[in-house]
């Protein structure tokens, strides 16, 4: 019988619940632990679906699981996967990919000699739990939502990361599908279908429906434990995780040297066929699939130790498992042998389609531990098992594996379905056949080296804390060196790397620790890794006396070379090379000694970079130099070297004396100039643009320099007395000729370029007479410079004892502006020769240079060690709760925008409808902007409230009355919008209308502003007056306006229309008249769906009133104009939106009365295009905002955002190598003496200081003093100071506590920033200097983050912004936490204050997450269009009187509201009362009342009494600035306590007399905090946190931090610098209408002002340095940059400049597309990387063309793939001479995927109509690597979009011809498909008339022979549905971007044309082979078209048909590829035939 070829485990990665890895497993395991606990509320409340009894409907009987941790958490970019698309991925597609990263590391194959190959992947997984927790919450849908939760892209997206092309699916057998697909991996494995097997499996639980399901179905454990095997087991418990394993041929693996983890023997799978039912399980399908895995193994069941049994804990489950295991394996057992059987899960529950992989994971580790772990929860035997008979134990305890005798370890695991299909798999402990081999005598390297390399600088860091963690524990030390080659060996290169050498472990520790500890920042690498490296190695001038001693001491590969050179070179000098370099204390002085031993040298340096894995694609020699290039690069033998350089300088000896050289700066022109006068001077070397060097005599030589340095050109004599490269050398000719004649070149392995040709050549070049020339002519370096960059080499090493070429080639570098290459020398005379190697290696590695490291290390084995895993850097990606109307189909419902319908009950008049409305599936919503800013039209909310009246009565005829718009509703920032409609009925024929919008952020979340009112009315429209309308034919007009002129004049005026929503084709106008007809593109209506009035059409009706605006001078773009009003809207017929339209309009425009906005009035008839009245709008009204008014173009509103992050939270705390001195300020509490323990554990200096009520010292660590006592502070610093030697470096503040009484604020005590004052006054006072000086605050729910307020300490956080300002030179940060916070958090706040950033200055940590304040412009989602309104019924109290209060006084009378209760509390209130009393004279009541608001009882009898006369509506609390003082100043304590006091009455007193309004006057002041300010600042603050407070207690508030409407005082003080008045005053007419423009709702806490950031941070240098203030710096420069890109482009002095401005601003459009942060994004960054798919590459495609004012299209990022190349490509088209050179680059026709300089052929290959190159995407994979693919692309696409398409076929002939002249060099084919197919027979015709080389063969494929070929069919000027039945991949269905789509017809069309223009003709047939191929399912080419190209050829004519249709290659790339290569080998070598 066949035995089972035995399967290596060579990697396992696995991810538990409490088990982040295999090492955490096998601790669970070992340590008898589960991790099963109750389901929290993280996932769902399980008391929602739990009850004890599983029969009642709907419930389960479970709430306990097994849960992973942070399975949202993902590092997309990483995978190159966009962060959008991360949020819709199934959290088992991000486990799965990680785990597949993991088991590469783990199985220690470099990650590249996996990319690319055979290998398959198999995945088990059983639910669909991501699609049902979709729609849960009802997620909006986006183009990732399909593939993120489909479940065969687990496996799909492993395989398209990795490029894998083995099988890859995903299998689903229920509870066996693990282990099924291990046997398909492992089947696959046997059969050669692939090389390596990657199988694992995966579960989520993320539906708790499943729960109840599986409940019902029975088998869930109710006391949430699984007993198995146990008489108490009632079922399992559900659990989570994932699994992988990599798996290779036991031989393949043995042979590579793997690590083998475990041997799979065997495995089997079945199915139980008939059962009692199907879900029940089988002894006698267990038995046989148990005897057909056995069966094959070797290995009989007796001698199994132990089954990992499948073990649910069922009732049946359990018995008939067991009875299978005993009856199979208790024949022939020892009866003393018992099989032993457990379950994995009793630790971790059932992972269910991943159990399986679990059970085989634990097995594979027992058997490395040699240890069985316990089976939990056995207590007492099931009775319906009998144990003893069936010869089987259970494992109840933890012992070790039960062998005897030696023997291997063996085991088996179970699987079961419930489906029954069953599976099996042995395993066996692997054990060696002999020692490996890779540590036998190993050649240790003369230094060992660690490269860390990560994606992100952060992941970089990271990676060096876990190897500094992994190297200190490890256990042999001298394991480091393992550490160092493993690494190397195995870890691939990334962006972010770091080289470290390592002498010793401890040396290797210390660096990392230091490189941790310096905070060195790391710059992500250049592109040069696919750039060429080239080893240059210069002439004479470099030797130095015992050049390299220590290397030929210290480094084997360099002595071994130099020893070789000189047993070699002896043979030709009579002298050793080691004597003259080593022994030797003459100087090198003679050429003939000189000369050989330098040759040597470089030789030996060349070895040694090669032996160090720096291979050279390229070598160059200069002068002598050519010599040892030549050797390098194999064209010589060490002997043929060693002759031409010793017979050289032996000759060069004879004219030694008689000629001399010279330096100069001239190029080579002005030097040939110059040697007109000096007839005996040669041009010796050209180095660079700047240096010539000329030789001949000495006399001419001295003359020639005199003569240049008198026109102050630069010329130096050099010391040499040969002049080489000049006439001198010409009588040495023929005996170096006599000397080298027998020299014989090899063939090169590595490229040569000759400085002698200026070329690129190769071995057969070095005859004879080349070395001739090499020793006269002319050295071209500067000219080879030149084509190695153009050749796109980058890394440049000099290989000599001392660098002498390195300033030249930098000055070609320039000369070519070559900014991103790496220059590179090896040795030094004046630094110790080893050292200097090792760091240029080192300074390589840094530069991006990669490094074969098994060169380095002398091998490619790895050891056994586990290294530290890739440090991911994950962040949360979660799908999003949606509105429970997001989603509704539009199956269900044909509207798209008709909301549910919520039912009240009790109120059956009143309806609402609730929509949530994704934008991006409307693009018409986006198509309208007003000032810049996009806003829905009014269209919208017509069409919706039409559909909603519909919906509640289908049978009735509405009109709508009174419609009022009140708000405009912007969709910049928020692309998913909620509304709600709401209807309530007065009768049966009519009603009010309301439409309500929410902004779904997290702050205005469910709070509704109200859009629209109106009315609505049932009639019937017969008995509308249609008599009434005007006769349009019988006007006459004017004027006439074109389409274009008028959307474009629109634009001007500020109101921009997209595509979808421009339906005027033309308009007439005469006087209040207009006309225009209307019509709708088909491609951009919404016809599709059953609107009642197409909202396309119904928006282009209402711009026509808007032709009044466009002639008026007063009207601009910086103004807002908006319909507000319409007060009738009819449909009178139903709208057919595919007819043409007139729309008559009558309209005026009008200025209001305060002359700040223009009134637009008008009338509106829609007629058909029979002239049939359709729609009527009547007393249609719009505003027009003038500019003064326009706030938000002036940038003035402002909000704090808190951003939330991982932070530091992380991060392990390090030791501190340094002991800092800290201050800390203390409770006498617990998290007090858990923060001082923990800084002294981590090598801080604590001192603790508490209060009490004298100065006392407790040790040298403690202190107690009065914290009342100010001379106390100055005491304590002063003993601190003497006590630590002088050393303090910070104070810890954390006194700050929040107490029950404080919600209630019954008193305020300023005592905090008193305190802090007299603490930095001391500091001060004794210090002198306190720069650098660390000063942390912390405080306890002082900020609102959806915690309980502590307001008593909301004006600390104002005083500490000011405080930062007045102390720039320290680090102030204020960190707020929860008074009962958790020990994560505080654990995240000694992260914070020991390793946090200190540019975060305000955090706040909530439940384990980090907060981080940002003050940011903000910009309102909606626009108040109806002026605010006050009521005159009640009073309004009017706490303080100043410029800013009576500014907001009279605007309120403005707005209706006539009685105000003033409140003057100083004297300096008189002169605004007597302002405010001018408003009597107009109506106003005014009471004026001289009171103490701080005094409670005081402000109530006044509110009593006014509530007497009439109610108090509202409040109006203001706080005037109060005088400025430094901090150091004493502080007005109780002003302080007073305007606090007085806020917080205010609010007191509104809680119990209820109010409309309460308004809050802050100042800007609290935001920024400005110097002399922090009283004011700490008032201001309060008042801001008392309004969050408000909000949570849903109270109403409106809360506004304004400028100054007039100055405010300027600090008198001059000790740090002051704020400036003019950075925070505006007009006040402006901030008003700022204030009125905006919604209630986000008068929140919402800053109105301006601010100069550029001015702040020069004043502050705090904020040019705070992340607190880094979006206002970022925003004000986007707003500068991002206004007119081409302007500041043409603006900015240099090209660099430039393209750094675009590529800034296309990182911050990527960034907005992809939904990723712009600071993980860098310029060397890949489209593809970032996880740019192509509908997104639409969207950044769309956003570009509006920002950069350019027509772009898509293939330009494939194009120009990284974000750098990209900005190129749009700077050549804003700069000519820029677009000139690019143009020029890209002006081949070819596209060749992977350069191959060294292939031995190449094929040509021609695309299809309509297609581009990617028809031939990866055949550069298949294709053999001695060819080079070289496609063809025609114009019009791809990288030739920019040039015309080919109007006939001669004009492609010409165009190729002219192309391919340079690349017919080597053996060519051709081959095309479909049109291409034509296209290379047209060549191959064209070379034949042309007498050119021809193609040896030609590959025609789907292309018919034009002679039987109707070209009629394929007709260019067919209509687009008949070509679209002919190339039905250019359907709308599969190509959904329009523009894209227009483009590819339009290629399509005129690719046919160009088939149309092909006259055949009857040629002389071509003597070229032929293979044709078609598909046999190709209803477009047929057999007989096929086989009618045999009359055009003479030689071999071939047709072999594929299955397939017209496009087969497509799915048969392989067999395709695979015939090329063997045809094209057939003809090279004339000895493979191919067999049909």
């Amino acid at each position: 019988m066949k035995r089972y070829n035995p399967i290596a485990v060579v990697g396992m990665s696995g991810r538990f619940p409490n088990a982040d890895d295999l090492s955490d497993f096998w601790e669970l395991l070992s340590t008898g632990n589960d991790s099963i606990t109750e389901i929290g509320s993280s996932r769902w409340k399980h008391e929602d679906y739990y009850h004890p009894d599983r029969s009642v409907q709907g419930k389960t009987n479970q709430k306990h699981a097994a849960f992973l941790k942070g399975i949202n958490k993902f590092d997309p970019l990483f995978f190159n996967i966009s962060p959008a698309e991360a949020i819709e991925m199934n959290p088992s597609q991000k486990l799965m990919m990680e785990l597949a990263w993991s088991v590469i590391e783990n199985s220690k194959l470099p990650v590249n000699d996996i990319k690319g190959t055979l290998t398959g992947v198999y995945i088990g997984n059983i639910w669909s739990d991501f699609e049902h927790q979709r729609k849960h919450k009802n997620a909006v849908i986006t183009s990732h939502s399909a593939i993120g939760q489909s479940s065969n892209a687990i496996a799909n997206r492993i395989s398209y990361y990795l490029g894998l092309r083995g099988p890859s699916l995903v299998l689903d057998t229920g509870c066996s599908s693990s282990l099924v697909a291990l046997h398909m991996a492992c089947q696959a494995l046997q059969d050669g279908t692939i090389e390596v097997g990657l199988a694992g499996a995966v579960n989520h639980l993320l539906d708790p429906d499943q729960y109840i399901l599986l409940s019902k179905f029975g088998g869930l454990s109710s006391k949430g434990k699984c007993s198995t095997f146990d008489a108490n087991a009632d079922g399992f418990v559900r659990g989570e995780g994932g699994a992988m394993l990599m798996l290779k041929r036991l031989e393949d693996a043995e042979k590579n040297g793997d690590n083998i983890y475990a041997v799979i023997k065997g495995s089997a799978i079945n199915n139980n066929g008939f059962n009692v039912n199907l879900p029940a399980t089988s002894v006698t399908g267990q038995k046989e699939v148990l005897t057909q895995a056995y069966a094959y193994s070797g290995i009989q069941p007796k001698d199994v130790h132990y089954v990992e049994a499948h073990g649910t804990g069922t009732k049946l489950g359990d018995p008939t498992e067991c009875r299978a295991l005993g009856e199979f394996f208790g024949q022939e057992r020892d009866k003393t042998q018992k099989l032993r059987v457990g379950s994995v899960k009793t630790n971790i529950g059932h992972l269910e389609g991943a159990a399986g992989m679990a059970g085989l994971i634990k097995v594979v580790l027992a058997m490395k531990n040699k240890t069985l772990p316990k089976n939990l929860n056995f207590n007492e035997p099931n009775p319906a098992i009998d144990f003893e008979v069936l010869n089987l134990e259970v494992q109840a305890e933890q012992t070790d594996w039960p062998s005897k005798n030696d023997e291997t370890l063996k085991a088996g695991i179970n699987s079961f379905g419930w489906g029954g299909t069953n599976a099996h798999v042995v395993v066996e402990e692997y054990r060696a056949k002999k020692a490996t081999s890779y540590n036998e005598n190993p050649e240790t390297p003369i230094q060992y080296f660690l490269p860390l390399s990560a994606r992100s600088e952060s992941a970089l860091k990271e990676y060096v804390d876990k190897y500094i963690h992994y190297l200190q524990e490890l256990e042999v030390e001298s394991d480091f060196k393992e550490v160092c080659k493993d690494t190397s060996i195995t870890k691939p290169d990334f962006e972010y790397r770091k080289l470290f050498s390592a002498e010793s472990h401890h040396h290797l520790v210390s660096q990392l620790k230091e490189f941790q500890a310096s905070e060195e920042s790391v710059k992500p690498l250049e592109h040069i890794k696919n750039g060429k490296t080239v080893f240059i190695f210069p002439g004479q001038g470099s030797q130095w006396v015992a050049m390299g001693k220590t290397l030929y001491e210290k480094e084997a590969t360099f002595r071994n070379a130099l020893n070789m050179c000189d047993k070699v070179f002896f043979q030709y000098t009579s002298w050793s090379l080691i004597d003259k370099l080593y022994h030797s204390r003459d100087e090198l002085k003679e050429i003939d000694i000189v000369q050989p031993t330098l040759c040597a040298v470089q030789i030996a340096l060349g070895e040694l970079w090669k032996s160090w894995g720096i291979i050279p694609d390229t070598v160059v020699g200069h002068s002598m130099g050519e010599i040892a290039a030549a050797y390098i690069s194999g064209s010589l033998s060490l002997h043929d070297a060693a002759n031409i350089i010793c017979a050289r300088s032996r000759l060069m000896k004879t004219v030694s004396g008689q000629g001399a050289m010279a330096v100069t700066e001239l190029s080579v022109d002005e030097a040939e100039a110059l040697l007109k006068r000096y007839p005996t001077l040669s041009i010796a070397v050209n180095n660079s643009p700047k240096s010539t060097v000329l030789a001949g005599d000495e006399p001419s030589i001295r003359a020639m320099v005199v003569e240049l340095e008198e026109k102050n050109i630069f010329a130096k004599q050099v010391r040499v007395n040969v002049a080489s490269h000049s006439h001198q050398m010409d009588p040495l000719k023929e005996d170096l000729y006599e000397a080298v004649a027998r020299i014989w070149p090899l063939n090169n392995k590595i490229d040569i370029y000759s400085t002698v040709l200026a070329q690129k050549v190769d071995s057969k070049t070095f005859t004879p007479d080349y070395w001739l020339k090499n020793l006269r002519e002319t050295v071209q370096f500067a000219s080879v410079m030149d084509k190695l960059l153009e050749d796109d080499h980058k890394i440049f090493i000099e290989v000599s004892p001392h660098p002498v070429l390195v300033t030249s080639i930098n000055e070609c570098l320039d000369a070519n502006k070559v900014k991103n290459a790496v220059v590179c020398h090896s040795l030094h005379k004046d630094r110790p020769a080893l050292q200097e190697a090792l760091n240029n290696f080192n300074q390589l590695y840094d530069k991006g240079k990669s490094i074969v490291w098994s060169r380095y290390y002398k091998t490619d084995q790895r050891s056994k060690l586990d290294l530290p895993g890739y440090p991911f850097q994950k962040e949360t990606y979660e799908i999003k709760q949606g509105s429970a109307t997001s989603n509704i189909t539009l199956a269900n419902n044909r509207h798209p925008w008709l909301g549910e319908k919520v039912m009240l009950g009790g109120l059956q008049k009143i309806h609402y409808w609730d929509k949530q409305i994704d934008l991006e599936q409307f693009s018409m919503l986006t198509n309208k902007s007003i000032g810049g800013k996009t806003v829905l039209p009014s269209s919208f909310y017509i069409e919706m409230i039409l559909a909603t009246l519909k919906n509640l009565q289908p049978e009735m005829h509405h009109t709508l009355r009174r419609l009022s718009f009140k708000h405009l509703v912007s969709t910049n920032e928020n692309r998913n919008v909620r509304f709600q409609i709401k209807v309530t009925e007065d009768s049966s024929t009519e009603g009010k209308l309301e439409c309500f919008y929410t902004n779904q952020t997290t702050e205005y979340k469910n709070e509704w502003i109200q859009i629209l009112t109106g009315e609505y009315y049932c009639i019937n429209v017969e008995d509308h007056h249609k008599s009434d309308f005007p006769e349009v034919e019988e006007l006459e007009w004017k004027e006439v306006i074109s389409k274009d002129e008028f959307y474009a004049k629109l634009e001007q005026k500020g109101i921009k229309y997209g595509p979808y929503l421009q339906g005027i084709d033309e308009l007439k106008l005469n006087g209040n008249q207009i006309l225009a007809r209307l019509s709708l593109n088909p491609e951009n209506s919404a016809n599709t769906y059953d609107f009642n009035v197409d909202p396309s059409l119904l928006e282009s009706c209402v711009q026509t009133v808007f032709a009044k605006i466009l002639t008026d001078p007063k009207i601009n773009a910086d103004m807002v104009t908006a319909i507000t009003s319409i007060g009738t809207l009819l449909v009178l017929e139903q709208i057919d939106p595919s007819k043409n339209f007139w729309i008559y309009a009558n309209s005026s425009i009008r200025t209001s009365e305060n002359q700040h906005e223009g009134v637009i009035d008008a009338d509106l008839v829609l007629f058909d295009e029979d002239g049939k009245a359709v729609l009527l709008i009547q007393q249609l009204s719009g505003k027009v905002r003038f500019p003064i008014l326009n706030a938000e173009k002036d940038k003035l509103y402002h909000k704090t955002t808190w951003i939330e992050s991982e932070g530091v939270m992380g991060k392990s705390l390090s030791h501190q190598n340094d002991a800092k001195t800290w201050l800390l300020f203390l409770n006498h509490d617990k998290k007090s003496q858990h923060i001082e323990k923990q800084l002294t554990i981590k090598g801080f200096s604590p001192i603790s200081v508490y209060h009490g009520q004298s100065f006392h010292k407790k040790g040298n660590s403690k202190y107690q003093i009065n914290l009342n006592e100010p001379e106390h502070y100055v005491l304590l610093i002063q003993n601190v100071l003497e006590q630590t030697g002088g050393n303090l470096d910070g104070i810890f503040y954390g006194l700050d506590k929040f107490e029950d009484n404080d919600l209630h604020l019954t008193k305020f005590d300023n005592y905090h920033y008193r305190n802090i004052s007299s603490i930095l006054n001391a500091v001060e006072t004794k210090t002198h200097s306190i720069v650098g000086f660390e000063i942390c605050i912390v405080t306890e729910n002082a900020q609102s983050l959806g915690n309980p307020m502590n307001l008593a300490s909301a004006p600390l956080l104002g005083y500490t912004r000011v405080l930062a300002n007045e102390y720039p030179d320290c680090h102030v940060r204020v960190i707020d936490v929860l008074r009962d916070f958790e020990a994560d958090d505080i654990q995240g706040l000694l992260n914070e204050i020991l390793q946090g950033n200190r540019n975060e200055r305000e955090i706040s940590i909530r439940n384990g997450k980090h907060h981080y304040a940002r003050l940011a412009r903000y910009n309102p989602t909606v626009t108040r269009l109806q002026n605010a309104q006050f009521s005159s019924k009640g009073y309004y109290l009017i706490s303080e009187l100043d410029r800013t209060s009576i500014h907001f006084v009279k605007w309120m009378f403005s707005r209706g509201a006539r009685k105000f209760l003033l409140v003057k509390n100083d004297w300096s209130s008189e002169e605004f009362v007597a302002q405010v009393e001018e408003l009597k004279n107009t109506g106003a009541e005014l009471s004026i009342k001289n009171i103490n608001i701080a005094n409670y009882h005081e402000l109530l009898n006044v509110v009593n009494q006014i509530e007497s006369d009439s109610p108090l509506l509202g409040v109006v609390h203001h706080i005037k600035p109060m005088a400025t003082h430094p901090l150091s100043s004493p502080i007005h304590s109780n002003v302080i306590n007073d305007k606090i006091q007085s806020s917080w009455n205010l609010h007191k007193i509104t809680t119990k007399i209820p109010v409309e309004d309460f308004i809050l006057l802050s100042s800007a002041v609290a935001k920024i905090g400005s110097s002399g300010h922090g009283s004011s600042a700490a008032c201001y603050t309060f008042m801001d946190q008392l309004s969050a407070l408000r909000k949570i207690q849903d109270l109403p508030v409106t809360s506004i931090n304004w400028a100054a409407f007039s100055h405010i005082f300027t600090p008198k003080f001059s000790t740090r610098k002051s704020g400036k008045n003019e950075l925070i005053i505006q007009n006040k007419k402006v901030l008003l209408r700022a204030y009125e423009s905006v919604s209630n709702s986000e008068r929140f806490q919402l800053g109105i002002f301006n601010i100069d950031a550029k001015e702040i941070v020069e004043t502050y240098p705090y904020l040019a340095e705070s992340n607190y203030f880094e979006y206002i710096r970022e925003q004000q420069n986007e707003v500068a940059q991002d206004t007119d890109i081409p302007t500041v482009v043409n603006m900015l002095p240099t090209l660099e400049d430039k393209k750094h401005h675009i590529e800034k601003h296309l990182i911050r459009s990527v960034a907005s597309i992809i939904k990723a942060d712009v600071s993980k994004i860098g310029v060397n960054m890949t489209f593809k990387g970032l996880g740019v798919d192509s509908i997104m590459a639409v969207q950044l495609r769309n956003e570009l063309e509006k920002t950069l004012s350019l027509k772009l299209s898509i293939t330009d990022f494939w194009e120009n793939p990284t974000i750098s190349l990209y900005a190129e490509f749009v700077l050549g088209k804003y700069v000519n001479g820029f677009k000139k050179n690019i143009i020029e680059q890209k002006s081949s026709p070819f596209v060749i995927p992977k350069p191959n300089n060294k292939a031995a052929r190449r094929l040509f290959c021609f695309h299809d109509a309509g297609g581009n190159s990617t028809l031939y995407n990866s055949w550069e994979e298949h294709i053999s690597p001695e060819t080079e693919l070289v496609i063809f692309e025609l114009p019009g696409r791809g990288h030739r979009s920019s040039i015309d398409t080919y109007q006939t076929i001669e004009e492609f002939a010409e165009d190729f011809i002219l192309a391919i002249e340079d690349m017919t060099d080597k053996p060519f084919s051709f081959f095309g498909h479909s049109l291409g197919g034509l296209l290379a027979y047209t060549a191959a015709m064209e070379l034949k008339r042309s007498n050119k080389v021809e193609p040896n063969e030609l590959f025609i494929s789907s292309m018919p022979h034009l002679s039987v070929y109707n070209k009629d069919s394929l007709d260019h000027k067919m209509s687009e549905s008949e070509l679209i039945k002919l190339f039905p991949h250019m359907s709308e269905e599969k190509i959904q971007d329009v523009e894209l789509r227009a483009l590819l017809i339009k290629n399509l069309r005129s690719d046919l044309a160009l088939l149309s223009s092909f006259k055949y003709e009857d040629p002389i047939p071509l003597s070229v082979p032929v293979v044709a191929l078609r598909g046999t399912d190709d209803d477009r080419v047929s057999k007989t078209d096929m086989l009618a190209w045999q009359k055009e050829f003479i030689d071999d004519f071939q047709l072999i048909e594929r299955k397939g249709g017209h496009y087969f290659i497509y799915d048969d790339t392989e067999y395709v590829t695979t015939l090329v290569n063997i045809t094209m080998d057939r003809y090279m070598a004339e000895t493979v035939k191919i067999h049909k």
